[in-house]
Parts: structure tokens; C-alpha cells; sequence
């Protein structure tokens, strides 16, 4: 029970069951069960709400159903209602590469060009392909009355895709709804009759309605369906506007919160993103964080200068140095260097995906070799992934090669500088490859790019505990740098020290 400002909620015997598969496609059930909902403006009793989301191929389909057993609002009794909605044959590489972009960059706020560019592209796929969605059913009883209906609304796929969207031409919408009893008062049922809106039929008050082809039917009859399609021809320029827009990188200075992350039960654990899962391109992080857990000092005037440096290498080393002298502004300044590096030409994006999908199904089996070996190809078929070149580096951090996995890592900084979750599994092959004091800087580095740095403290005492026993130089980096970054204590540095 909970009461504040003139409300109140009582919520009785709640059961929750979630089995996901899949957090980006988002494929798995879940299901919400509450007795009894009692709130000011009415009670229900026996809510349920479920969901299932499942893969045909190359396309998803999700089913959403509600009931309620019983309930009473203002004054209206309802008795087992059912709701069904569904969304179905989206394209499921769009929806992937949706969910990853939107949860790196904090729902777009924080993307690179290049991000902006594969969701934009996503988009665009996703609605050319073709979807339906709508309520197949709606069932119940109101009152001494009953409610039947359904609604669909068909996207077709698009006969050219790479023509520009036309929405009038694509989309297809039918719908019906049936009312008995006393479901509508006399003067409702009047009204709806009177402006078409409905008809008596078969002693029930039935409503229906068509579009396609740019006509609209209603209750049998044709109507202008002129406000109809200049909705959509406005929605139309609209979308077409955007896909034409590329996107541009945004200004990192103004945004001042970083990013939330979800942090993961393995350091870089694709499946479950590298490192804790970071946003691709959070905002610059704080020279002097206010939040305690993370003390990070403010360079000193008299801190060396940055050199420029000519390729992502140079620039590693001369950020590595930095870390070591906590300075901060020289990491956002060699980050933007990185920036202006020329990226890879796009590739084929479909089998790229498909591929790295494969390599996450060999990480949940702990194959990490053969896991490389997919990453390895699907990074050959899109070299601008960043995402599957972070995996390809975890799967060879996994699979005792480190040093190559240093190689694969450094690169993926040249498609993306501020990612957390390419500096944390760089930091551990660092570390496994005997570079020590290289391998602590990255991991401060990741630090400084991390969304949530609570999680990421959390994360760091997780790993440090896990690894004691099969991996000590893993142990002792997360040990070291959660000391370094929670507690002021900064390890000494002899390497980077210059």
C-alpha cells in the first residue's frame, strides 16, 4: 500500500516471472501477475500481462496479452477482459542494431556519425521490409453488455526499397468492433448511428472500417480519405527528410551526464556486451567528479602537452601516458584526434550480423576460439562494426591471446575512442600480455568513459574476486584501479611515467 498526495495504491500479491534470451532482440516471455489493484478511482482483480517475443528466420514477432478477471471503474463493471496485441515479421537484424545503438548512446544522445549512420540505415530497413501490428483481439463483458473487436495495420514491403517512403502506398488498416447489451448508453448508440460512426446490426451496435490504396471504407460506405493521406504524405516527408540527413557527431563538451550502463556478469562478455556495457560514445568525462566513488584529480597546469600523434597506436600510447598522470583533458583531446581518423568502408552489414551472432552462441557454450574465428569473418565482411570488434577481442582475450587481442582492440578504439567496453577488455589483455602499467591506465581510461561509475566500481570488486584464483594479473588490475579510482590510492608508474 501507498499513499501520497491525495492517492492511493494497494497492490496485492504481485508475481513477476521474466525468461529472456535475447536482451537486444528482446526474444524470451515475461509475465506479470497482480490479484488485486485498488486505487481511488476504482479496483481490479486478477491482472495479467504477458509477453512473447520469438525468431522466424530473419524475422521477429511479438504477442502481448492482457486480462482482467474483474474490476469496477466509475461505476462500470467489467468481467473478463482480454487484450491481445501483436507485432509481427520485423526485420531482425534492424531491431538489433536498433537496441544496441540506442543503449550505447543513451538513446541517440551521445552518438558518433557513424552510430547515427547504422540507425538511421536500421530505421529505414525496418520500415521497408514490411511489419504488422495491431490488437487481433479485444473481448469482454461491460456491465450487462459485451465488447468484441480487433484491429491490424500492415506495412507492406516495399516493391523498390531504396525508393523514398510512401507510407499511402505501404500501409493497409482494417478494424471491427462490436458492442451488445448495455455497453453504450441509448443516447451513445444514438450518437455513433447518426454521425456513422457505427450501425445496429443483428441487435449489436458494430462499427468497421478499411484502408488501402489511398481509400477508406467505413461501415460500408466510401469517405474522403483526403486527411488520411495527407497525414501520412506529411509523415512521409518527415522520415525521408531524416534518412537524407546524415548525422553528425555532437558536440561531446555540452553534454554533461554520461551515460547509464548495464554492467555485465563477465568483464567484456559479448552477449552480455564487453565490460560493463557502456554507451559507444558518452559524454567527456568530469575533470573533478563531484560523486566521492570517483575522485578523479584535475591535470596540473604544468601537465605535459599532447603530441600529435599520426595513428590510432601513437595515440594509444600518448593516451596510456595520460592516464598515468590523471590527465583528463589530454584523453578527451586525443579522443577527438582518434575521431579524425578515416573509418573502414561500410560492408554487408546482414551477414556480418549473422555472424557475430553465431560467435555470441559459441561464447554461451564456452567455444571462445571458434566464437574468434566467427567475430574474426563477421569483422572481415563489416570492418566499421565496432561492436563485433570488441567481441572478436573478448573472444581472444577468452581464448589465451592476448596479444593478438591488444592488436584487434587498438583498432576498434579507431572506430570508436569513448567506448568503455573496448577499453576494459583491452585493459585485460594488457594485462595478460605483461604490460601492466599499460593495462592499469586503459582500465582507468575505461573508468573515465564509464556511464554509471557505481556499477562499473561494483563490477571492478566482482572481477577482482572471480579472478584470484585462475587469473591473479586480472585480479590485481581490477584490485589496483578500483583502489586508484574510489580511494585516491594511484599506483606508481615507471613505464608511463614520462
Amino acid at each position: 500500500m501507498t499513499r501520497g498526495g491525495g492517492n492511493a495504491l494497494e497492490l496485492t500479491k504481485i508475481a513477476l516471472d521474466v525468461d529472456l534470451k535475447n536482451r537486444y532482440l528482446g526474444t524470451g516471455n515475461t509475465a506479470l501477475a497482480v490479484d488485486k489493484i485498488a486505487t481511488s478511482l476504482g479496483t481490479a482483480e486478477g491482472f495479467r500481462h504477458a509477453t512473447s517475443v520469438s525468431e522466424s528466420g530473419e524475422r521477429i514477432t511479438a504477442n502481448i496479452s492482457e486480462s482482467l478477471r474483474s474490476g469496477v471503474f466509475a461505476d462500470k463493471t467489467v468481467k473478463d477482459l482480454a487484450i491481445e496485441i501483436a507485432v509481427k515479421d520485423l526485420d531482425k537484424a534492424s531491431i538489433e542494431t536498433i537496441s544496441h545503438v540506442f543503449e550505447d548512446t543513451c538513446g541517440m544522445q551521445n552518438a558518433t556519425a557513424e552510430e547515427g549512420e547504422r540507425f538511421s540505415e536500421a530505421l529505414r530497413t525496418l520500415l521497408v521490409q514490411g511489419f504488422s501490428f495491431g490488437m487481433p483481439k479485444l473481448a469482454g463483458s461491460v456491465g450487462n453488455g459485451s465488447i468484441a473487436g480487433n484491429l491490424m495495420v500492415v506495412a507492406r514491403k516495399a516493391a523498390d526499397t531504396n525508393a523514398p517512403i510512401a507510407l499511402a502506398k505501404m500501409l493497409t488498416a482494417n478494424g471491427e468492433l462490436s458492442l451488445k447489451g448495455d455497453a453504450l448508453t441509448t443516447d451513445q448508440k444514438q450518437m455513433a448511428v447518426q454521425m456513422g460512426a457505427a450501425q445496429e446490426l443483428e441487435g449489436a451496435l458494430k462499427a468497421s472500417f478499411e484502408y488501402a490504396d489511398g481509400m477508406l471504407r467505413a461501415n460500408g460506405r466510401v469517405f474522403d480519405a483526403g486527411m488520411v493521406d495527407n497525414a501520412l504524405h506529411a509523415a512521409d516527408q518527415t522520415l525521408n527528410a531524416f534518412f537524407a540527413t546524415k548525422p553528425r557527431t555532437p558536440a561531446r563538451a555540452a553534454i554533461a551526464a554520461p551515460v547509464e550502463p548495464v554492467a555485465p556478469a563477465e568483464p567484456a562478455a559479448p552477449a552480455i556486451p564487453p565490460a560493463p556495457a557502456e554507451a559507444a560514445a558518452p559524454a567527456a568525462p568530469a575533470a573533478a567528479p563531484a560523486a566521492p566513488a570517483a575522485p578523479v584529480t584535475a591535470p596540473a597546469p604544468s601537465a605535459p602537452a599532447t603530441a600529435e600523434c599520426g595513428n590510432v597506436k601513437q595515440c594509444l600510447a600518448q593516451t596510456l601516458k595520460a592516464a598515468a598522470r590523471e590527465d583528463v583533458d589530454s584523453v578527451r583531446s586525443l579522443a577527438t584526434r582518434i575521431d579524425g581518423f578515416a573509418k573502414p568502408d561500410l560492408g554487408n552489414r546482414a551477414v556480418s550480423r549473422k555472424l557475430n551472432s553465431q560467435g555470441l552462441e559459441a561464447l554461451k557454450a564456452d567455444q571462445p576460439a571458434a566464437a574468434a574465428d566467427l567475430f574474426r569473418n563477421g569483422l572481415a565482411e563489416n570492418p566499421r562494426d565496432v561492436e563485433i570488434a570488441g567481441n572478436l577481442g573478448f573472444a581472444l582475450v577468452k581464448a589465451g591471446k592476448a596479444a593478438e587481442a591488444v592488436e584487434v582492440l587498438t583498432n576498434a578504439l579507431q572506430l570508436d575512442p569513448r567506448r568503455s567496453s573496448t577499453w576494459t577488455p583491452l585493459a585485460e589483455a594488457l594485462a595478460l600480455a605483461g604490460r601492466k602499467e599499460e593495462a592499469q591506465a586503459a582500465l582507468w581510461v575505461a573508468f573515465q568513459w564509464s556511464g554509471n561509475r557505481d556499477k562499473s566500481l561494483a563490477f571492478y570488486a566482482d572481477r577482482s574476486e572471480k579472478e584470484a584464483a585462475t587469473r591473479p594479473a586480472l585480479a590485481e588490475l581490477y584490485s589496483t584501479v578500483r583502489a586508484w579510482v574510489s580511494e585516491g590510492r594511484k599506483p606508481k608508474f615507471t613505464a608511463l611515467a614520462g
